[in-house]
């Protein structure tokens, strides 16, 4: 009798603790934020007339988690953003061209360089970002 008490809290036991499991934290969250993005644009067209813009813009901007559970969203400007694959090291892949690059330097600072374009064209944006709090904007 005093063994089936025994084995019967042990059991209680284990079926309490197995049940207890860690919420597993995800590594993107040392990313998303409220974010300012200085953005370089340059524009390039050499065909026919041919035209050259620079612009520089300053964007109090977000990263968010994007649609699958490796991805985060960069809102960067107020009419560009652009989702990339984050591992757990922060490395940064699945840009949208092979001519794009980037790096988080550290857990408040991102570096970007996309381009699009080709055959006399293109449009390039350097992005520096520096993380300001850790509050999402909605």
């Amino acid at each position: 009798m005093r063994y089936r008490m025994i084995i019967g809290i042990m059991v209680t036991f284990l079926c309490i603790f197995h049940g207890c499991q860690r919420e597993l934290v995800d590594y993107r969250n040392k990313y998303v934020g409220n974010w300012i993005f200085n953005v370089e644009i340059k524009e390039v067209n050499t065909d026919s007339i041919g035209c050259f813009s620079f612009d520089t813009v300053c964007f109090d901007g977000v990263i968010c988690f994007g649609d699958e559970p490796n991805e985060i969203l960069i809102h960067y400007t107020e009419e560009n953003k652009v989702q990339l694959i984050v591992d757990e090291e922060g490395v940064l892949s699945g840009f949208p061209t092979h001519y794009c690059e980037g790096e988080f330097e550290n857990d408040n600072n991102v570096y970007l360089y996309l381009r699009w374009g080709g055959l006399g064209g293109g449009i390039t944006h350097t992005v520096k970002g520096e993380k300001t709090d850790d509050k999402q904007k909605l």
